[in-house]
């Protein structure tokens, strides 16, 4: 947030001139707050110094005490600067604000760098392993700023008032980018694998409704999945014939997906292109929901990091612009919960994932303890056997 650390400086300055009371500030104001680390040691010094009225010309020596004071003067050098810039009449409490709400602020964007920096690692190795590594540290990040919104609202009213309000064409631009986020190496191929997967068994679709076309990295593959879904809701026949009709009329009927939006835009015949490269025949419908999990959690781990780059926007916007205060919480927690709410989706498909096939596609063997009275049996289910139980 601009302008916190002129407030620091000024802070505690007032603090050593007498012009502010450190009790007034204490268990709202840490120095961990402090983003110059000479302001926040003179102000925890100052925090934990006996109370005194008047300038604090004790100081030097409090420093020496906590053996905080340097042989070249620092930090007591730092403040001799900021002593003539002391504005004239203090006022701490919009300065204490404003270095509260730079603290958060720093907060929210280290949210979202962790985010980037698990989301590119998930995507330079897998995706699919990564994806509950990912979830894992999204809803991390999400208590975080659950944690820090607390605290903004602990804080006073008359202090909270003090932060500029949003102006009104800001919370436009706060809006979802929508934008496309970087797939892993290979992600157009598996998608269109997945596409040609799809015209081959539509069937496979009602086993896949944890899918969305905001999942897939290419806009044109999400808008064509959309034909796919249409289609298959409207118990029309699938094929390359009828998609591709489907597509080059334009009535594809897009909801909620800025991507695929975006991809109808441009024309048709971008989509019909796309249905000509399909290839139905060579596709393997036995890996279509394997495709569509991975299609899942490259869309998870890509939007994750996305919505870090989100938060450090954010984090980095001026107050009017909605940087600062309840504005930057409920916009960073709207981006953490999209992500969290795919993050629902991905756990669904997993749920649904097949057991395990055996031999010849048959289902593995499976054990399980049955309870008769006084006695435990095992019963061992054989595929194509009758059940064998033998007494424990």
């Amino acid at each position: 947030m601009e302008h916190c650390r002129a407030a620091e400086h000024a802070l505690v300055a007032a603090l050593v001139m007498g012009a502010a009371d450190p009790a007034e500030l204490s268990g709202r104001l840490r120095p961990s707050d402090f983003s110059d680390p000479a302001a926040g040691l003179l102000y925890g010094t100052i925090l934990q110094a006996p109370a005194a009225s008047g300038p604090r010309g004790d100081l030097p020596q409090l420093l020496r005490a906590r053996d905080a004071l340097r042989s070249d003067g620092y930090p007591v050098s730092e403040l001799l600067g900021w002593l003539p810039q002391l504005p004239v009449p203090a006022h701490p409490d919009p300065w204490a604000t404003l270095i509260v709400s730079g603290s958060l602020a720093r907060q929210v964007s280290q949210s979202g760098s962790r985010l980037v920096q698990v989301s590119e690692s998930a995507l330079s190795e897998d995706p699919v392993g990564g994806a509950s590594r990912v979830l894992a540290f999204v809803v991390a990040q999400r208590a975080a700023i659950h944690s820090a919104e607390r605290r903004w609202e602990d804080l006073p009213l008359s202090w909270r008032q003090t932060v500029p309000a949003v102006n009104a064409g800001a919370r436009e631009s706060n809006a979802l980018s929508g934008a496309p986020y970087p797939g892993s190496s290979g992600g157009l191929g598996v998608e269109r694998e997945l596409l040609s997967g799809l015209v081959a068994a539509p069937m496979l679709l009602d086993r896949m409704r944890w899918l969305r076309a905001e999942d897939f990295t290419d806009p044109g593959c999400g808008a064509v999945f959309t034909a796919v879904t249409d289609l298959r809701q409207a118990g029309a026949p699938i094929d390359l014939v009828t998609l591709t009709a489907s597509v080059a009329s334009g009535t594809v009927a897009i909801s909620g997906s800025a991507p695929a939006s975006r991809a109808m835009a441009e024309g048709p015949a971008n989509l019909v292109e796309l249905c000509g490269s399909l290839d139905p025949a060579a596709a393997f419908p036995g890996s279509v929901e394997f495709l569509a999990r991975r299609v899942l959690s490259t869309a998870v781990v890509g939007h994750a990091g996305q919505a870090g780059e989100e938060l450090q926007r954010l984090a980095a916007a001026p107050a009017t612009e909605g940087g600062a205060g309840a504005p930057l919480f409920a916009s960073a927690l709207r981006r953490i919960q999209a992500v969290v709410e795919r993050g629902e989706r991905w756990h669904e498909s997993r749920a649904t994932a097949r057991p395990a096939a055996g031999p010849a596609g048959r289902s593995a063997p499976r054990l399980e303890l049955l309870r008769g009275p006084g006695r435990a049996v095992m019963d061992v289910h054989l595929p194509g056997r009758v059940s064998g139980r033998s007494a424990g």
